[in-house]
């Protein structure tokens, strides 16, 4: 080797697999950079011994014999595990196709499906509403029967709590008590608060008038109680066709859900069998265009290294021509300029 061209680059043979076109390139750019970091120019003996066994020893252990299943084993396994993985590809498609129709089913079962809503509740202004309704009712009797020794004020305060926590109290276990064994108990202890009432207010009453009003607050007690139950039992009702729908459609959701997820690992269960498939078709391509011995592979990669450590000369050798160059510029211009 006596002339080095600069720039001067590995092609790939035709037919070369991508990894021995990759040796050849790293090769090439080794050598080069070899010659660089040395900044020699010329071709050192040491240099070109050591960079052919580096060569040689890459090339041994890049190459690959040709894919042959007859007379390799090893082929032979790869070969069974790449055809049960193209009958693995077909039940993989099939099975994915078969998944993707039942989600189908089941995104339709969703659409069709009639929605639960929103959980039924009676509106809170209208236990608001009957909750103030008997503490009002309830606020004189305790004012005038259990606050009497009372300072006024202090004795409406008092009063006023008391009906309050009872009305809540009432509203408080119609809410709870529906649906249970106990349902009738809220009922039961409304009209008995309200029994008890009138005949607090009965035994005070001075007059005709204060008997009529003790039996219209009492009344108008025990009917608040009775629309309370009422508003109960219609929630009752409500409340279970509401369960009802609502697990209708949460069965369809769950449904849907799981059609999902079995189109999603079907999906994942194909890609690993073609990735697998790919992989050994990578191999083939690879393997069915390698050099056909060792010795071939060698003398291509031992001509890469050459080719870069003769690049890097001669990028060595135009570096010192250009500095001798401006050396011989600068020096004509110190003595007076140019010569004629």
């Amino acid at each position: 080797m006596n002339e080095f061209t600069a720039n001067q680059q590995p092609l790939p043979p035709q037919n070369a697999p991508e990894s021995d076109f990759t040796l050849q390139s790293g090769l090439h750019q080794f050598g080069r950079k070899r010659a660089l970091d040395s900044g020699t120019t010329e071709l050192l003996e040491s240099d070109e011994k050591a960079l052919e066994e580096h060569a040689s020893a890459m090339a041994r252990q890049l190459w690959r014999p040709a894919y042959d299943p007859a007379s390799s084993p090893y082929d032979a396994a790869q070969e069974d595990r790449f055809v049960a993985a193209k009958t693995e590809r077909g039940e993989a498609l099939l099975s994915l196709k078969h998944k993707e129709s039942n989600l189908r089913d089941a995104e339709r079962g969703v659409a069709l499906v009639e929605k639960a809503g929103e959980k039924p509740s009676i509106p809170t202004s209208v236990l608001a509403a009957i909750t103030g309704s008997i503490a009002i009712s309830a606020a004189s009797v305790i004012h005038d029967k259990l606050a009497g020794g009372m300072d006024n004020m202090l004795a409406w305060l008092f009063a006023t709590l008391g009906s309050t926590l009872v009305g809540a109290t009432l509203v408080l276990g119609f809410l709870w008590g529906r649906g249970s064994r106990w349902r009738y108990l809220p009922l039961t202890g409304g009209i008995v608060v309200g029994a008890a009432l009138f005949a607090l207010r009965w035994s005070g009453a001075e007059d005709s008038q204060d008997q009529l009003i003790a039996v219209g607050l009492s009344l108008l007690e025990i009917g608040a109680v009775l629309l309370l139950e009422h508003l109960m039992q219609g929630l009752s009702s409500r409340e279970a066709a509401w369960i009802e729908k609502y697990r209708i459609e949460r069965a369809k959701l769950e449904t849907r859900d799981a059609a999902e997820l079995d189109v999603n690992r079907a999906k994942k269960a194909l890609e690993d069998v073609e990735r697998e498939i790919q992989n050994h078709m990578i191999m083939l391509r690879d393997r069915s265009h390698a050099f056909s011995s060792v010795d071939q592979l060698e003398a291509v990669a031992v001509k890469a290294v050459l080719d870069g450590y003769g690049q890097g000369i001669a990028e060595n050798r135009g570096r010192i021509r250009g500095t001798l160059s401006a050396i011989r510029r600068q020096a004509t211009q110190d003595e007076g300029g140019p010569r004629a």
